[in-house]
């Protein structure tokens, strides 16, 4: 009789006469061996629920007239990425966040999270409020998607 590579299971030839203690023997390491993979696979899967499940939505919008841009998501935003069509980034925002911001130095904006929108309205020293009419913009947004 041979062993196999990587358990050593029993490989009986025509001519071997198997054994009960080879055979329970060879039972006993298949259980160990299932059981340890079952253990495995199951740790790895709690593993994964703690972290928490994220869906990436994209789409395209055209600019409007003086319109708040909002964008309704199939989960929670948690991330807002705008760019205009040439690829330039131009918005990134997450939920906790500052949601308005009045500093001189920089950017006025405000940003109002929904349950499943998002929506903003960038002010002083901002050209264009992402929202230029007949222009076309691209956004990604990041959805929590651990509560689905």
């Amino acid at each position: 009789m041979t062993k196999t590579t990587n358990y050593q299971l029993p490989k009986w030839e025509k001519t071997d006469r198997i054994q009960m203690k080879d055979f329970n023997d060879m039972t006993a390491t298949l259980d160990e061996a299932l059981k340890a993979n079952a253990d495995t696979a199951a740790a790895a899967s709690a593993a994964v629920a703690l972290c928490g499940n994220c869906a990436i939505y994209q789409t395209t919008y055209t600019g409007g007239d003086m319109t708040t841009p909002t964008i309704t998501c199939p989960g929670k935003p948690m991330v807002l990425m705008v760019c205009e069509s040439d690829g330039a980034p131009a918005l990134i925002a997450w939920r906790g966040m500052p949601t308005t911001s009045t500093s001189s130095s920089s950017y006025e904006y405000t940003i109002t999270w929904g349950e499943r929108t998002v929506s903003w309205l960038l002010g002083k020293n901002h050209d264009g409020n992402m929202n230029w009419s007949g222009k076309q913009y691209h956004a990604l947004v990041l959805l929590d998607m651990s509560a689905e």
